[in-house]
């Protein structure tokens, strides 16, 4: 089997296409300027959830639910919305082995959150799958973004320190109510963290509750700021 590391390192050397419309790229460049004006950025975003404000609510506040009802953790950042064509990127990367998106994403996210202007954490934390499905899927697909951002962005990364303790369903086949019973009690920390501000990285988020209920896991633990970084924010979660 070719070193997975000589397979990453010639990729950044080699020509390569936009996987959208094939256009060939410059090195280092991993989506054409056409295709990346398509994505389909967040418009106004609450700076908390994520989630679109309204067209009369001031840009840098909350939206209402999260004043009234805000989530355990203290701020989303999204490279963009749930929407074709990065839906069909995150396909690609997560169930067909797709790997080399792992570095558009990560350079998207980085910039993203270069461009928030908020300061940085100390460590990234990818959300955990469970054994099974990791075995079964052959790698994780948060923590192969997280790798790429670690070395960016000069934050290191923990890629063992949260475990998914239960085979939980996939929270897309699930109604609202029955997504936060699915994942309430499903993770917990490996070791005690010594760090009062951490980043927890996942792909996709639909309703927030997977991330909220690791949150409330490490803020029960001493954390005190959790921010969630995304490659992709559901705005019209079910």
């Amino acid at each position: 089997m070719v070193n997975q590391w000589l397979l990453s390192a010639l990729g950044q050397l080699l020509p390569s296409s936009c996987p959208l419309c094939d256009v060939p790229l410059p090195i280092g460049e991993h989506l054409c300027k056409s295709c990346h004006n398509a994505l389909p950025l967040l418009d106004r975003p609450c700076p908390q959830c994520g989630l679109v404000l309204p067209v009369e609510a001031p840009s840098e506040q909350c939206c209402g639910s999260c004043q009234t009802d805000p989530p355990d953790f203290d701020r989303l950042i999204a490279t963009s919305q749930y929407a074709p064509p990065m839906s069909q990127l995150i396909m690609g990367f997560k169930f067909h082995r797709q790997l080399q998106y792992a570095r558009l994403f990560a350079q998207l996210l980085a910039n993203a959150v270069q461009q928030s202007g908020h300061g940085l954490p100390e460590i990234i934390l990818p959300v955990p799958l469970h054994a099974s499905r990791q075995r079964q899927r052959g790698y994780n697909q948060a923590l192969e973004i997280a790798r790429l951002l670690s070395r960016w962005l000069d934050i290191p990364v923990a890629g063992n320190v949260l475990q998914r303790i239960r085979a939980t369903a996939a929270q897309s086949d699930l109604d609202a109510a029955a997504r936060i019973e699915n994942v309430r009690g499903a993770f917990k920390l490996r070791q005690a963290l010594p760090y009062r501000h951490v980043a927890l990285l996942d792909d996709v988020v639909t309703t927030g509750n997977t991330v909220n209920e690791i949150t409330r896991v490490l803020k029960k633990s001493g954390v005190q700021r959790v921010d969630v970084w995304c490659i992709a924010r559901v705005v019209e979660a079910n």
